[in-house]
């Protein structure tokens, strides 16, 4: 039974069975139109289960119906309607499958300028990519496979987008997905969608976190490239806002944000020569950086598809143990790694003398290499002009600094401030903490004469401080490649560190809000997947000849848009509601091209009004 508007709408209340004992009821919008066999009824839309007492229901079909026919009033309508009519004359406009039968046909009509309108504007060109490099990674058919409803995947799309376009909250992201056109390309209704579903779903998601990464890595490697044999492996951080207390892994640790007074967690990152993603893996806030190799190689072993080709990892200095190495070797793997600086002076005599050779030239400085082969393994030297003169500023800013900090102590000893012996160590012992990079440089001594503390303290001798500057050793027991080839995979690294950027800048991993464990992973993983499709369109850009960024691209295709246009004839009669999208700019359609991506993906949808029949 329903409240009927004359000729045309009316809602009804509908009841359905949910497992053959509980009865829910919902509301739906109902036509009414004449065929030449009597009156017929049929459901434009369901409004779903709604809390809308019966007495409100012909003020909204009104309140419908004027908005269809372009017609104001000068009477005030209900304000909690307001939001109600203007989403269900959004939704029969996307439909496009109601209005006056028998004109379907019409091209042509007479329209009245004064009374056109534009309506509903959706942004268009960031979710149109999204949803294309979605169905090439396959993205539905991976996550269905891993278990996932289509409520869950609906859910995942919404989230990876919203992560790729405009990281938010999930309450925001319910909100902005409003504003976007994803609801046009996909021909559904995304306002139903609650922040609580996305909790939900993102619970699901990182239960599947193992499996889905190894379906999306193999959808990658059919698309963008062949074999997996080299893979660089990182490490970053990310902070946390809150006291997170139920979270074993946010502890406060070496903070890569600059922000030692939050906890944070720990992720590692491993990814193949092209940039994309193998796994990651997340770690306690206080893990130390060596202590992570061994569960790398491990998740390494099982996705390498071809074991015999002993695929090479590259990890930098902070990792590169005499034990992590062992591990690597007997895993069957090979490595290219950065010594660490006590490593490099020790052989550093050893290339004394030795001309280096030149491997890349550019306006910020050139850089050279040699290489020797030391006990079974390949060293090579580098030396980056543009690294020298960093490398010079920092140990002058030391050593500066090294110098101010025992002048004061000495001083203080001096001046009778500072007595105790036991003291005046530990105090020496803090200022070479804070300043190891050039302590080793200085000679620090103490002496007790008949209960008087002296200190002494002054450059090494013999030390050529200025020959470290810029230079760096790479060590590999790879002996099939050149020196040059070596260090050119080493750089490789830098890729990580661009990853990481990704992530905190563009994709918000950082801070984190979420206080238990399990959605802190899901809001990583959720990221994690967003960079997947962010690093897919930058390299099919970049291997046509964009260097573009993905920042950049949104922000270009920002203002290709899906907009409602309002048509009146010019005789009053009708009222004609198009539903299309804007014509892309010039600089759209080249990305597009670029991007093989369709720059018109949305049908054209038209319902026509008689306003007789309101």
């Amino acid at each position: 039974m329903g409240l009927c508007y004359p000729g045309l709408m009316f809602i009804r209340e509908t009841y359905k069975k949910i497992g053959g004992e509980k009865r829910y009821s919902y509301l739906t919008l109902v036509e009414s139109f004449l065929t030449p066999k009597g009156p017929r009824q049929r459901v434009i839309l369901s409004l779903g289960n709604i809390e809308l007492p019966k007495k409100f229901w012909p003020t909204l079909v009104e309140m419908i119906g004027r908005r269809l026919a372009g017609q104001g009033t000068m009477l005030p309508e209900p304000k909690k309607l307001l939001p109600l009519a203007d989403r269900v004359v959004e939704r029969i406009r996307r439909k496009g499958k109601f209005g006056a039968r028998g004109e379907d046909g019409v091209e042509e009509v007479q329209a009245r300028i004064s009374g056109i309108q534009v309506e509903e504007p959706r942004v268009l060109g960031p979710v149109h990519v999204a949803e294309h490099f979605w169905n090439a990674l396959k993205m539905g058919a991976v996550l269905k496979e891993c278990g996932l409803s289509g409520k869950d995947i609906l859910c995942a799309k919404i989230e990876i987008f919203g992560r790729l376009i405009a990281p938010m909250s999930e309450n925001a992201t319910v909100k902005w997905v409003e504003r976007m056109a994803l609801g046009d390309l996909m021909g559904e209704d995304l306002s139903g969608v609650r922040r609580d579903a996305l909790y939900r779903f993102s619970d699901k998601l990182i239960k599947q976190k193992e499996r889905i990464e190894g379906l999306v890595a193999e959808k990658e490697a059919s698309l963008f490239r062949g074999g997996d044999t080299i893979y660089l492996y990182d490490l970053t951080s990310t902070y946390f806002e809150g006291l997170q207390e139920k979270n074993p892994k946010a502890r406060r640790g070496h903070s890569r944000d600059g922000r030692p007074d939050c906890k944070q967690i720990v992720v590692g990152l491993i990814l193949d020569r092209e940039g994309f993603v193998k796994a990651h893996e997340l770690y306690e806030g206080n893990r130390q950086d060596i202590t992570t190799v061994e569960s790398l190689v491990t998740k390494l072993q099982g996705r390498v598809q071809d074991p015999s080709s002993h695929p090479t990892v590259i990890i930098d200095r902070g990792m590169a143990s005499e034990e992590n190495l062992r591990q690597i070797r007997e895993r069957g793997m090979r490595y290219i790694v950065a010594a660490r600086q006590t490593e490099r002076d020790k052989y550093l005599e050893v290339f004394e003398g030795v001309p280096l050779r030149e491997v890349e030239k550019k306006s910020k400085g050139t850089i050279k290499v040699v290489g020797k082969e030391i006990n079974g393994e390949v060293y090579i030297l580098c030396r980056s002009e543009q690294r020298e003169s960093k490398d010079r500023a920092i140990r002058e800013r030391f050593q500066k600094r090294i110098e101010e900090a025992l002048g004061r102590l000495q001083r203080a000893i001096e001046g009778g401030k500072l007595k105790d012996l036991k003291k005046i160590e530990q105090r020496i012992g803090r200022i070479k903490e804070r300043n190891h990079r050039v302590s080793r440089y200085y000679r620090i001594e103490t002496n007790e004469v008949n209960g008087v503390v002296h200190l002494l303290w002054g450059p090494k001798e013999g030390t050529e401080r200025e020959r470290y500057d810029g230079t760096y050793l790479l060590r590999t027991n790879r002996q099939d490649l050149q020196e040059e080839e070596i260090w050119r995979l080493y750089i490789l690294l830098t890729r990580v560190e661009r990853a990481f950027r990704n992530l905190k800048t563009d994709l918000g991993i950082r801070p984190i809000h979420h206080q238990k464990e399990l959605r802190v992973d899901g809001h990583i993983f959720i990221s994690v997947l967003a960079y997947h499709f962010l690093h897919a369109i930058e390299h099919t850009l970049r291997s046509r000849g964009d260097r573009r960024s993905w920042h950049t691209i949104k922000q270009i295709l920002g203002t290709h848009q899906v907009v409602t246009v309002v048509l009146p004839d010019a005789d009053g009669q009708h009222v004609h509601h198009v539903r299309l999208a804007t014509e892309p700019e010039a600089e759209q359609k080249e990305i597009y091209e670029k991007l093989r991506v369709n720059p018109r993906p949305i049908t054209r949808k038209r319902i026509t009004i008689k306003k007789e029949d309101l």
